[in-house]
This record gives structure tokens, sequence and C-alpha cells, in this order.
């Protein structure tokens, strides 16, 4: 298993220059894995801002925050703060390199932190840490859509989280960003 190990951050400090609105919807990736989203890909396809209509077995999340999103020659790095109730808030980076926007990865710092990555087609293992020890996952990248540029656009992301070798989960979720 290669080791994604990663320094966790002291501090949660962002330099707000963009607003993010993130959207999610999970299901259990037992009941069909094939054709859920396929509007939802079709609307980003379109570039409109319609989300699509869920069905009755997912959960979904939708959060709108202010971040940061820097851009190099090389990368691409869109930060923000997320939050539950009765913890204190995590940074979550988003990250591609420019000349593969095809392959993201998600990392979240906090008492449950996380990093992993998502590439279609291909299973990336990685280490989800949480209170009670580190359970090791894998995420398996089904559909990746990047439109980022310097100035925002959205990242469309559809993959299954495996758990022993088994699939537990679906989810699709967007990155829409303006920079301001």
């Amino acid at each position: 298993m290669p080791n994604y190990e990663y320094e966790p951050k002291k501090d949660n400090k962002i330099n707000p220059n963009a607003i993010i609105r993130i959207s999610s919807a999970q299901f259990d990736a037992t009941e069909g894995e094939d054709s859920l989203f396929d509007a939802f890909f079709e609307t980003l396809a379109a570039e409109t801002n319609t989300a699509p209509q869920l069905e009755s077995n997912e959960e979904s999340f939708e959060m709108t925050s202010e971040g940061e999103i820097s851009v190099t020659d090389t990368r691409t790095d869109i930060k923000y703060l997320e939050s539950a109730e009765g913890l204190p808030p995590w940074l979550t980076s988003v990250s591609f390199d420019n000349k593969e926007k095809g392959i993201v990865s998600i990392i979240r710092y906090g008492e449950m932190s996380h990093s992993f990555v998502i590439e279609e087609g291909v299973r990336h293992y990685s280490v989800y840490r949480t209170p009670y020890g580190p359970l090791e996952m894998c995420v398996r990248g089904i559909k990746v859509v990047n439109n980022m540029t310097e100035n925002g656009g959205t990242i469309a992301l559809d993959y299954a989280v495996e758990l022993k070798g088994m699939t537990a989960q679906r989810t699709k979720m967007t990155f829409n960003v303006k920079k301001r």
C-alpha cells in the first residue's frame, strides 16, 4: 500500500479570495452503480448551475464558504474551512496538477483527517484517521470533470469508497469556485 502520510496543519488560516459552493450526494453503491449520476454530468457538461434531481435513496449536502484559490504554473490548490456541530473547523484542500486535471487530491485536516486521490478508472488506497484509530480505505474514481481555471470554475467528482474490498458508498461531489 502506498504511503499517504502528510503533515497535519497547525492552523486553519486561509487568505479568502473566492466563494466556494460544495454540493455532495451519497448513496449505497450496491443499489445501482452506473446510471444514477448520468444526469448530473450531462447538466455539468451543459454548463448550467441547475442541480440534478436526487434519487430517493440519496443523502445530500450543500454549503457555501469563503475560500482560497491559488494557481501556479504547475498546480491549482483550493482551500476552505468546514465545520460540524460540536467540532472545531477543519481545513480542506482540493488540488490538482494543471497538466493532469483528471487527477484530483483531497486532504482534510482535523480530528477525523484523510487524504485521497480521485482518478477516473483507478483505485487509490489511503487511510482515514479517526479518534478510534486509522481505517484503510480505497477510493475508486468513476468520473472526473474539471474545468477549473485561475478565475474559478467547476470540479465534478463521482467516486466509490471501498472498505475491505467491498464498495460501501458512492459519492457525487461538485466544487463551484468563483474568484473575487
